[in-house]
């Protein structure tokens, strides 16, 4: 049964003979498709839609023990779905697929100035709280380094650098855009009066109510972080990856903002590769399930093709650089049977219709007879096979001189004796 195949090829000696088979083409291989993998789990984590890819799962599986142990009537059943499965699956997730394409194709590398965090983070300290103790509510969005802008809609451009008058006017209860969201980018406002997407996720909205679910919607799709000021309580929260959490005082905030900021000021040669280990390190099983997953499929696709075989080709012998008063006479033979070696894999990148015997006669000086002995300089083919053999490994021809360069010859030697 196909159960009892695949379950043999976690046999010690199996194992063995795949690990020794593993070349460096084949672990770079494993290591970013598990990186895409990654980067596809940790993406529909964020749009809480990982449980979806776990029934997925859970469907293909049992569609795979169906098969093997032969239950014809599971068998039939599922194979009906699977046949539309791909279609179901892009209508499933198509809000997923357009988030990640945006996410591919939106962030923004900015860099905020250095000089600028303190001001900022005292002018939006004191003015969020004084917000907060005269119960007047607020929603701010600073902007990371992914753009909000397939997400939100309204909204009228400012473009002024940051104060608390202009914040406390925007937010006053009798002004017209009080209910919108207020976008910041670096030390100026960029937008206020802006709808964000409001947020699905019940179990942390509760005893929230429309300003917080704005704020964690925009928080779930980018990677902004949102301030919420609650008009009822007076209290300040802050909303980052989809996460709510609470702010007790002025100082937490800072704190919460600096961190924010430093993670969009650090230089990218020197904390990028200490910025992928630590949110590898966050999510360390995420990482792991994924080398696993892309290890088995690269198993189950290479495996059959890691034993190392041969094939034959017949090749034809190309002449170049044939001097214009020569001509080749008598080649034999016109072809060659080349053998090679390697990976089932990588005849793949082998195409028979483009090789050639190739024999540079640039260096031939006077007709007669001749005899050139073969070797791999004279094919081209790819690095990854072996040539082990040219058959035969000689090539033998004859260059005399063209007929009417034999009369010029002579017409010339008898004008000037």
């Amino acid at each position: 049964m196909a159960l009892d195949n695949f379950l043999t090829l976690f046999t010690l000696s199996n194992l063995r003979y795949i690990f020794s088979s593993l070349q460096f083409q084949d672990i770079f291989d494993i290591l970013f498709t598990a990186f895409l993998i990654y980067l596809l789990f940790w993406f529909l984590r964020r749009t809480k839609s990982l449980p979806v890819i776990f029934g997925v799962l859970i469907f293909l599986i049992v569609y795979l023990i169906s098969y093997s142990f032969r239950f014809s009537l599971t068998y039939k059943i599922l194979q009906t779905f699977i046949g539309a499965f791909i279609v179901v699956l892009v209508i499933i997730f198509q809000e997923e697929i357009k988030r990640f394409f945006y996410f591919l194709g939106s962030v923004k590398f900015k860099k905020i100035h250095l000089f600028s965090i303190s001001e900022t983070l005292n002018t939006l300290g004191d003015t969020i709280f004084m917000m907060a103790n005269r119960k007047i509510g607020a929603l701010i969005v600073l902007l990371g380094k992914e753009s909000i802008d397939p997400y939100v809609s309204g909204g009228i451009e400012i473009n002024a650098k940051i104060s608390p008058p202009l914040i406390l006017s925007i937010f006053n209860p009798s002004g017209p855009a009080h209910d919108g969201a207020l976008i910041i980018e670096g030390n100026e406002i960029k937008k206020f009066g802006v709808y964000l997407p409001l947020s699905k996720d019940l179990k942390q909205l509760k005893n929230y109510g429309t300003r917080h679910r704005a704020g964690l919607g925009i928080s779930e799709k980018t990677d902004s972080l949102c301030v919420i000021v609650s008009e009822e309580k007076g209290t300040v929260s802050v909303a980052q990856d989809g996460v709510f959490k609470n702010i007790n005082d002025k100082s937490e905030l800072k704190e919460t903002l600096s961190l924010f900021f430093s993670s969009l000021t650090q230089e990218p040669n020197r904390k990028i590769a200490k910025g992928i280990f630590s949110f590898i390190k966050r999510n360390v099983l995420l990482a792991v399930a994924s080398l696993i997953v892309s290890f088995l499929m690269w198993l189950g696709i290479s495996y059959p093709n890691l034993g190392i075989i041969q094939k034959n080709f017949i090749v034809p012998i190309e002449l170049t650089n044939v001097n214009s008063n020569y001509v080749v006479e008598n080649l034999k033979p016109l072809e060659v049977i080349a053998t090679f070696s390697g990976k089932n894999q990588d005849f793949k990148f082998l195409d028979p219709s483009n090789l050639r015997i190739i024999i540079d006669l640039a260096q031939i000086e006077k007709p007669g007879k001749l005899t050139v002995s073969l070797t791999k300089d004279n094919i081209k083919y790819p690095s990854s096979l072996s040539l082990i053999n040219l058959d035969p490994d000689k090539v033998q021809f004859k260059v005399s001189l063209k007929e009417n360069s034999s009369v010029l010859e002579t017409a010339t030697s008898t004008l000037f004796k």
